[in-house]
């Protein structure tokens, strides 16, 4: 019988039964394996080998346990990373007209932009550990359903802070009194671009606008800050836009606009060919 002819348990067995024999037990007692002399003389070998393997690590390695060599200096600390915050925000207000004609604000189950749709509006409180070091990006997360009817959809973007101490809304992006000039409009890289008309088209879009002078060109927002938005729909593309929420986060170094941002609505008309 030769030794490649074993299984591959019986040859671990083999050594196995070799090392310890070696050791403790004694090399007689291999005749049930069928081996000859000369092949206990083999594995013989093999099983010194890894005995004496096994032995020199013991010996080594609890010398090493006993022993442990000094400990090296602590280096120096290394400067602390920029605090990181993420808001996500899933409540929505739209207005509701009251019995003497006055509009309040009432939440809304099933926030959406496109046809039909009423303003929304939500706020969020800026964390006291936004530093200003990274910028605010405001990430909209919508879900397009519906047939396409046209391939321009855009909304407005309108915002107000609050600041503490303040007795009245400041605008954000706006220098008149009634912050007409602080409305943004956002034409949304929408796939009914490329889809034939009255095709239905699902699809998840991400939209990320910085709150900052690079996007919807905004400036002076502090830790503390209450900021209050407003989102409208201006020209739809027949589908229904549903809002699964709004992420507001500084972990962005430098954050760009991901669709066109416009300052009027003379060029929002232009951008859908009106």
């Amino acid at each position: 019988m030769r030794l490649m002819s074993l299984s591959p348990r019986n040859a671990f067995l083999l050594i196995a039964t070799t090392v310890l024999c070696m050791s403790s037990f004694g090399c007689h007692g291999n005749d049930a394996l069928g081996l000859e002399d000369w092949q206990r003389d083999i594995l013989g070998s093999v099983g010194g080998v890894l005995a004496g393997a096994l032995l020199d690590d013991a010996i080594v390695g609890g010398a090493a346990r006993e022993e442990p060599g000094p400990t090296g200096p602590e280096g120096p600390q290394g400067p602390p990373g920029p605090p990181i915050f993420s808001v996500f925000v899933d409540t929505f207000f739209g207005p509701e007209l009251t019995d003497d004609l006055s509009v309040v604000p009432v939440r809304v189950e099933e926030p959406m932009l496109g046809p039909g749709s009423t303003p929304l509006a939500y706020t969020v409180v800026v964390p006291s550990n936004f530093e200003g070091s990274n910028p605010i990006n405001m990430r909209v997360l919508l879900y397009r359903s519906g047939p396409c009817a046209g391939d321009c959809f855009i909304f407005t973007v309108d915002g107000r802070r609050f600041r503490l101490g303040s007795t009245a809304p400041q605008c954000l992006g706006g220098e008149e009194t009634d912050c007409s000039d602080g409305t943004r409009w956002i034409r949304v890289n929408n796939p009914c671009v490329t889809a034939e008309d009255g095709a239905e088209v699902e699809q998840f879009i991400v939209i990320d606008l910085p709150l900052s002078e690079t996007g919807l060109g905004y400036r002076g927002i502090f830790p503390g800050d209450v900021l209050a938005f407003e989102l409208d729909t201006f020209a739809d593309d027949g589908g229904v836009y549903n809002i699964f929420g709004i992420e507001f986060s500084d972990a962005f170094t430098d954050p760009v606009s991901s669709d066109e941002v416009l300052l009027t609505g003379d060029a929002a008309l232009e951008a859908c060919g009106q």
